[in-house]
């Protein structure tokens, strides 16, 4: 499938389709940190620096046009102007360019905010100028945390396929077959699950093996989750130990779980300590330690854990957060800033390759 996307960001819709083996031809976005980054990323594309500047005669025929157009005029912590606004009425250069380029699939993202806004008058316009250009359309709020990541992160999904009419299957999967997401679940103070086990909260991680090299527990009746951890879980689970300095670690603050994103080397190389000195974190509830004990890959024994205070997520466990590689934003000397600003921008990868993968096989 030949790609092509609007308002590309880091490429978060770019990564999913290359992950299943599309082809991404080509990208536009306005902003030059931005597009350090997709250069970087995806060398092989074309990159357009507006999407005024993208037409059937600058770029290339494609399968699948997908993108999240901005929703600063449609979230509900806005003003709400809605498709008139100035950012948001950008979605208008995207409807020009499925008219121009006709795409066999569209893929669009935003804030739920633009279910109501102008009461659902500007959601029902976008769907009627869909259904104008012959797409049939399905669409669907989907949360990442059903997808893999750890975050609550709801968003509007809209596909639209040439011919008239866009299956539901895309976008939505009976129970009875595999692969589908988990449609809900009770909400309350449980992290979001892990990167790969996606275990729910209960029971220790590890006992099953369904988590296993990827959970640690505090030696309190509850688990800790990490997006990404190793090492030896069943030993931390018992003792708030590790045999691995370099990869285990233990959290826990007042009885209760803090929860980690991170294992391997600890970040280390976020403050160029090496992997000799790791630094444990649990940013989901504010807390960190300082993990003394052996060197990495040595056995060690019972090890303290100090905790200084709160602190902010690292840009990599804000990268790992979206489903994004280690790094990806670590391009050209970018500064955290931007880097917090592209990953709190982005699209969670996990959710949109979900989808995309449902395109491709639907052909």
């Amino acid at each position: 499938m030949r790609v092509g996307s609007l308002f590309t960001g880091i490429g978060g819709f770019d990564l999913a389709a290359e992950q299943l083996g599309c082809d991404v031809l080509w990208q536009a976005e306005i902003d030059k940190q931005c597009r350090g980054v997709l250069r970087h990323r995806f060398p092989h594309a074309t990159l357009f620096e507006d999407v005024k500047n993208v037409t059937a005669g600058s770029a290339k025929e494609i399968d699948l046009l997908c993108g999240g157009f901005p929703c600063q005029d449609l979230s509900v912590a806005g003003r709400r102007a809605g498709l008139e606004g100035k950012r948001s009425g950008l979605w208008w250069e995207f409807h020009r360019i499925i008219k121009e380029l006709g795409p066999d699939w569209v893929l669009v993202e935003n804030v739920p905010g633009l279910l109501s806004s102008h009461k659902g008058e500007d959601f029902a316009i976008l769907l009627s100028s869909l259904s104008d250009l012959g797409y049939g359309v399905s669409w669907r709020v989907l949360d990442s945390q059903f997808f893999g990541v750890a975050q609550r992160r709801r968003r509007l999904f809209i596909v639209g396929r040439a011919g008239g009419f866009c299956g539901p299957e895309i976008l939505f999967e009976s129970e009875s077959m595999s692969g589908n997401p988990v449609p809900s679940r009770e909400k309350g103070k449980e992290v979001a699950g892990t990167l790969e086990s996606r275990s729910t909260a209960g029971g220790f991680p590890g006992t099953d093996g369904a988590c296993s090299g990827h959970v640690v527990a505090t030696g309190f009746p509850d688990p800790a989750y990490a997006l990404s951890a190793g090492g030896d879980g069943d030993t931390a689970r018992r003792f708030g130990t590790g045999r691995d300095a370099q990869d285990t670690f233990v959290v826990g603050v007042g009885g209760q779980v803090s929860r980690c994103l991170t294992g391997e080397g600890f970040d280390a190389s976020e403050d160029g300590t090496g992997r000799g000195t790791p630094v444990v974190a649990s940013p989901l509830t504010a807390s960190y330690a300082k993990y003394h004990g052996a060197a990495a890959g040595k056995d060690s024994t019972p090890h303290n854990l100090v905790f200084p205070g709160p602190r902010r997520l690292t840009p990599t466990e804000c990268e790992r957060l979206q489903g994004f590689p280690d790094g990806w934003t670590g391009v050209d000397g970018l500064k955290d800033g931007p880097r917090y600003r592209m990953m709190g921008n982005a699209v969670t990868v996990d959710t949109v390759r979900w989808i995309i993968q449902r395109m491709v096989g639907a052909g």
